[in-house]
């Protein structure tokens, strides 16, 4: 199955060149977030956060310093007219129960909860984020895969980030 450009109207709106069987997750789409899936509906593949009014470099320390959380070095990164940076995130043992009780195991979050919708970085799940200014506003994507998935995951999902094209609201 061939690529296709997937818009993503939203309040950062934006286009993405990904396969032609992804699309938007409809439950999971509030203000300030918006998940992509596969094919099947139901793998989140690429989520989108809002995170104004906070300044990009406040969520890049938050992230890479967290004592949960083992981060590689924050690269710088541009995407179209937005710059920012990309790391890799993943849980180590200090981290705790996640606090909403459905999900189980640990975890630290993301985003939310919002409209009963939390984000998470999971327990045996690798994590790559970017985190970038876009025309002022604070905007973070999260893809993750198992951890003996994720070497394989990350050159697949960077091409569809890097093909980000961002749209006038």
């Amino acid at each position: 199955m061939g690529d296709a450009q997937l818009a993503v109207n939203w309040p950062v709106p934006f286009t993405v060149t990904a396969p032609a069987d992804w699309g938007i997750g409809g439950e999971a789409t509030t203000a300030t977030s918006v998940e992509i899936v596969d094919g099947t509906g139901l793998r989140t593949v690429l989520a989108a956060f809002l995170k104004s009014p906070d300044l990009p470099e406040v969520w890049v320390e938050r992230l890479t310093t967290n004592e949960a959380l083992d981060a590689s070095e924050p690269q710088p990164v541009e995407l179209g007219t937005a710059s920012g940076h990309v790391f890799d995130v993943r849980l180590n043992d200090s981290a705790s129960e996640c606090a909403r009780g459905t999900l189980g195991g640990r975890c630290v979050t993301l985003h939310g909860p919002e409209d009963g919708l939390v984000w998470v970085i999971e327990d045996g799940r690798a994590a790559r984020i970017w985190v970038l200014d876009v025309e002022g506003e604070t905007v973070m994507f999260s893809s993750d895969a198992r951890e003996d998935r994720f070497e394989a995951w990350v050159p697949k999902i960077d091409e569809v980030v890097n093909s980000i094209e961002w749209q006038k609201p």
